[in-house]
């Protein structure tokens, strides 16, 4: 395991000295691959990542082919909240959409971790509350603003979450995981 004297997660910086000395050990470096998937839907959760670097997109199936994103994971997030929770799997695939860098503990660890440090566990369920506000706003925004003013605001999260000026990302990509068709994409970009 790595010597972590400053990590880049946010979550993990707002950790009190004490607390982030005893999980670091825990914890081991990856790297996150554009169009990995870190967390399958419906199976067991075996890591939680703790983002550093890119950008994860947290996507709800629409039907058995196609899915959207329902929230964006950045610098500042979690990947595997469910863990948090107690729970085991989840129905929502995480998939990297900007490559970058975690640190990533197994469940086990984590869980104890939290058993042992109430400060880490208020944190972790702390942002999972505000992960789910920020859906709940991203719903009621989906159904009341125009695409264009959706595609704005997907791309200013995923630059806020990010910290990156630019990014890859192709049109086709955005298209599924905004939940239109990439000629909407096109369209919007040109205009």
């Amino acid at each position: 395991m790595r010597e972590m004297e400053n990590p880049r997660n946010s979550l993990l910086q707002s950790l009190p000295a004490r607390a982030l000395d005893q999980i670091t050990p825990l914890m081991e470096p990856v790297t996150l691959a554009p169009r990995r998937t870190l967390q399958h839907a419906n199976v067991p959760i075996k890591h939680v990542y703790f983002i550093e670097e890119g950008l994860v997109s947290v996507l709800a199936s629409t039907d058995t082919r196609n899915a959207v994103e329902v929230w964006l994971v950045g610098r500042g997030g979690v990947v595997g909240s469910a863990a948090v929770l107690g729970l085991s799997s989840t129905p929502l695939r995480h998939l990297v959409q900007v490559g970058g860098s975690a640190l990533r503990i197994g469940v086990d660890d984590l869980r104890q971790a939290m058993a042992e440090l109430p400060e880490l566990r208020a944190l972790l369920l702390d942002d999972l509350h505000t992960t789910l506000l920020r859906s709940s706003q991203s719903t009621a925004c989906s159904l009341s603003h125009s695409f264009r003013q959706r595609f704005a605001r997907w791309l200013l999260t995923a630059q806020d979450r990010s910290s990156l000026d630019e990014f890859r990302i192709t049109q086709d990509l955005l298209a599924r995981i905004l939940g239109v068709r990439r000629a909407t994409v096109s369209e919007t970009i040109k205009s």
